[in-house]
């Protein structure tokens, strides 16, 4: 009975699409396209922090346009800024409004879409709904969200990544922060599920590899390994096969995990790249089928199913892109770590001045994990770099620093936490990815472990800062 029970509440669930990507990248079209196509009952909720939000205007048109279909979506617009702000619990309200809406009409939505704002950063409405859940917010008895999908201008995207711009440098992709262009545009590739590379035509124009789809793709690929990648021009793709496609066996990953679990993706995943790198001359098997923590199943399709893998492995060779994991049960010494880390990610030259003649053609592309550092053996820094933008945070504390009776009641979680302990640190470490063009792995793993403790400052450290048993 209780199985049969779980059934009905999923199929009475209306799932939410996140859609994201910066202004101007396509997402209205895309949506437009799809409300154009589909036979689905479509419900949208359009963010815009434009003073004039065109874009629901846009799309209503199209809709009124197609009187067969106008019945079946309704539209609410957000008028008071970013999700992903301080009013992002208008996100809720919106979704609750749909639904009353839907009750009203007695008829119930096959999938509600929420077009975000060009400044959104994504994993901050995915981490709303991981903490609605906790708390059994009731909303959640009605909605869930099933995708993170971005949308990549093709054309843009390395001038995007090499840009030294803020938000607040570019009011023409929204009203934004100090947050580097970069660190947006790879947080929103890194957390999708979904990563359609749009306005394909127009890169097809560019003559240098350097900019080309593949080099393009494969990059893409590398930063998020676990997603599909679909190339469109003006917002084309098989929507019924991808974004509305209909399976309940297939679960989307990255709108299910946390930044510890996509962290967790990320280390497999190069690890796993990394071996078929040193052994890939029969290596057809290079496939994204290593288990993730939360045991979903996961595809990856680029339109080219049969030989993808091995696809991935030349271009790996001809575009030099290599991932490499660097792991230490020793901490960082603060002082040290800044030298190392000046000598491994450039200074950003001024913004009148150009960039350097290899900035494209030999660097990290990006690195990201979690730091341990001698000044704080408590906390769980983590490091995230892409570029010339740098930043290491405090994400919490380290499991062993906190009392076992604060842990997860569930086996299976305090399983996974115990997997990372070590006798003598507990679950401290030093757990980092790098994804390089023509990256000297040897060099990066010099410098970082000139920034280690010494074996004997690491006897003095462990003599007063030694953890508990790692036993639950």
């Amino acid at each position: 009975m209780e199985e049969g029970g779980g059934r009905e509440r999923e199929r009475k669930r209306v799932p939410v699409i996140l859609l994201s990507g910066f202004l101007g990248v396509g997402k209205t079209t895309l949506l437009r396209n799809l409300l154009q196509r589909t036979s689905k009952r479509v419900a949208c909720i359009v963010n815009d922090v434009a003073s004039i939000n065109i874009d629901s205007k846009l799309i209503r048109k199209e809709v009124q346009s197609k009187r067969s279909t106008a019945d079946l979506v309704d539209t609410i617009e957000l008028q008071n800024g970013c999700l992903c702000c301080s009013l992002r619990d208008e996100l809720f309200v919106s979704l609750k409004k749909l639904l009353v809406r839907s009750k009203k009409k007695r008829t119930k939505y096959d999938v509600i879409i929420v077009e975000n704002s060009g400044v959104a950063e994504p994993s901050n409405l995915r981490d709303q709904f991981h903490e609605a859940s906790l708390l059994k917010h009731p909303l959640l008895d009605r909605v869930y969200l099933k995708t993170m999908v971005t949308v990549v201008d093709s054309c843009r995207f390395f001038e995007e990544y090499y840009s030294r711009d803020t938000l607040l440098d570019r009011p023409n992709l929204g009203q934004g922060s100090n947050l580097p262009i970069v660190e947006l545009l790879i947080e929103q590739v890194e957390c999708a599920d979904l990563i359609i590379l749009n306005k394909s035509d127009l890169l097809e124009k560019e003559t240098s590899e350097l900019k080309s789809m593949g080099r393009l793709q494969e990059v893409v690929h590398t930063l998020n390994p676990l997603a599909k990648i679909l190339v469109s021009s003006m917002g084309d793709i098989p929507f019924d096969d991808h974004l509305l496609k209909e399976d309940k066996n297939v679960l989307s990953l990255m709108s299910q995990i946390t930044l510890e679990g996509q962290h967790r993706g990320a280390v497999s995943a190069a690890k796993g790249s990394s071996a078929k790198q040193h052994k890939h001359d029969h290596g057809h098997d290079h496939g994204h089928e290593h288990e993730h923590q939360h045991g979903h199943e996961h595809g990856h399709e680029h339109g080219h199913e049969h030989d993808h893998h091995h696809h991935h492995l030349e271009d790996h060779k001809r575009f030099g892109i290599l991932t490499w994991v660097y792991e230490r049960r020793k901490p960082f010494h603060v002082e040290r770590l800044s030298t190392a880390i000046k000598s491994l990610i450039p200074k950003a030259p001024a913004k009148d001045e150009p960039l350097p003649t290899d900035a494209m053609e030999s660097h990290i592309i990006r690195s990201k994990g979690f730091v341990w550092l001698s000044s704080a053996p408590s906390q769980i820094f983590y490091w995230s770099h892409a570029h010339f933008s740098f930043d290491l945070t405090s994400e919490g504390e380290w499991w062993d620093a906190i009392p076992r009776e604060e842990w997860p009641t569930e086996e299976n979680q305090r399983d996974a936490i115990l997997k990372e302990f070590d006798d003598e640190t507990g679950d401290r470490r030093i757990e980092l990815v790098f994804i390089g063009v023509l990256l000297d792995a040897k060099y990066v793993e010099k410098k970082l472990d000139e920034a280690l403790l010494t074996a004997e400052e690491y006897a003095e450290y462990i003599k007063y800062h030694k953890g508990p048993s790692p036993t639950a």
